[in-house]
């Protein structure tokens, strides 16, 4: 189910018949011979033809929420509550569809605002990996579209790529909270897959004379049934972008977690790059697949982007960031998760919501199904509380990981 406009139920209905599938494409930056951040061998380039990489943070829990990154609990039981779909039908019985409608909005207008992208550029970071949800993008009226011209309008003027991924496609893209999954999943639907071709196809369109979009992350974390399916799957989507778009970059992630690219035998496209995710939740084994990935890429002579790592202690990321300075071949670049969440216990937080009470208990009764059901009223005072307090002007930032981040991403 897509989303074009707020209806009276949780998840509006998907877009009728005769809306367009395909917006028209925004007017800023559209001269073909402009140039666009690419591939030369291992390494990108960007459109001035000056070596680039990427170094940045990823917009979690904005286009595509998770409830942990809200407040909720990021415990095993609790992960089928995690999901945007989930969270928005327990706001919903709580507050009411209309203010489920009004806080929606709210997200997308304020929770990352041009405030976070000018922080971002000062703390020396060049590039936002932005998730999103395919809800947003059903048709040409879908709010989706108004919120990345703008964010790209802040991308320009403080000088930041941006790259677009897809976190959540129709259906999702695995059976976990992260891609917001539906009852029949990417992979065992045709028209799903159909879905998510076309909208590759719309982002493309609509985006192609961007040069501030750095590039075209494909499928988040895919967990396909197999790896010829997630192949199979991808060379559609580039056939898509490609028909429409023949300049940006494609970002192709492998599957188990972006950890596994042994179904890639060969590039499936001159100007792409490979992105891996790290994460050491259970057990370091950083080198050995770093070593791993550069043996791809260097078989393949295509780029690795590593496009998510963090959730751990100030010590493991310094070290990661060490580890990812000393590759060889060069990595493209990196995005930390997250740019801002709320403060999770033993983990370094580079800027943390400081969560009213009424949230808090809000989002425990919502995500956790913990404690009582918070009356209307209180409901919805508390999300206009939690919205003031994702606020750029009201984080609680770590000084010491924003110092060790940016010191590394000036490099």
């Amino acid at each position: 189910m897509l989303v074009s406009a707020c209806a009276a139920v949780p998840h509006p209905p998907a877009c009728p018949a005769d809306c367009p599938a395909a917006p028209a494409p925004a007017p800023p930056e559209t001269a073909r011979a402009k140039a666009f951040v690419h591939r030369v061998g291992l390494r990108l380039i960007d459109e001035r033809g000056r070596p680039l990489t990427l170094r940045g943070v990823d917009l979690g829990g904005w286009l595509l929420w998770e409830g942990w990154i809200w407040g909720g609990s990021l415990s095993l039981f609790h992960f089928g509550g995690q999901s945007q779909s989930a969270i928005e039908e327990r706001l919903a019985q709580a507050a009411g569809t209309e203010a489920l409608c009004r806080f929606r909005a709210g997200v997308r207008d304020r929770f990352v605002t041009e405030a976070d992208v000018a922080a971002i550029a000062a703390a020396g970071f060049d590039v936002v990996r932005v998730p999103l949800n395919h809800r947003d993008f059903a048709c040409a009226g879908s709010p989706g579209w108004a919120v990345l011209d703008r964010l790209l309008g802040w991308c320009d003027a403080h000088h930041v790529y941006a790259v677009l991924e897809l976190h959540s496609a129709p259906g999702g893209q695995t059976k976990f909270f992260i891609s917001d999954p539906e009852a029949v999943r990417l992979w065992d639907s045709a028209e799903a897959q159909d879905r998510t071709v076309a909208l590759w196809g719309a982002l493309a369109k609509r985006y192609a004379g961007r040069a501030i979009v750095a590039g075209y992350d494909l499928l988040g974390e895919p967990m396909p049934p197999r790896g010829r399916d997630l192949v199979d799957l991808d060379r559609r989507i580039a056939a898509a972008i490609r028909a429409v778009d023949p300049d940006h970059l494609l970002i192709v992630e492998g599957t188990d977690y972006a950890r596994d690219f042994s179904m890639f035998q060969a590039p499936l496209d001159p100007n792409m790059v490979y992105s891996f995710h790290l994460y050491t939740w259970f057990g370091d084994d950083r080198a050995r697949r770093l070593a791993g990935y550069a043996k791809v890429a260097a078989a393949q002579g295509v780029p690795m982007w590593c496009g998510e790592f963090g959730e751990n202690t100030l010590p493991m990321l310094a070290s990661t960031l060490d580890l990812f300075d000393a590759q060889t071949p060069p990595l493209a670049g990196w995005a930390f998760w997250t740019w801002k969440r709320t403060a999770a216990s033993g983990w370094a937080t580079l800027h943390g919501i400081a969560l009213p009470e009424d949230w808090q208990r809000l989002i425990a009764w919502a995500v956790d199904h913990a404690g009582a059901q918070p009356s209307p009223e209180e409901a919805r005072h508390a999300m206009d509380a939690f919205l003031d307090a994702a606020q750029a002007d009201r984080l609680r930032s770590d000084p010491a990981l924003v110092q060790t981040l940016s010191a590394h991403a000036r490099r």
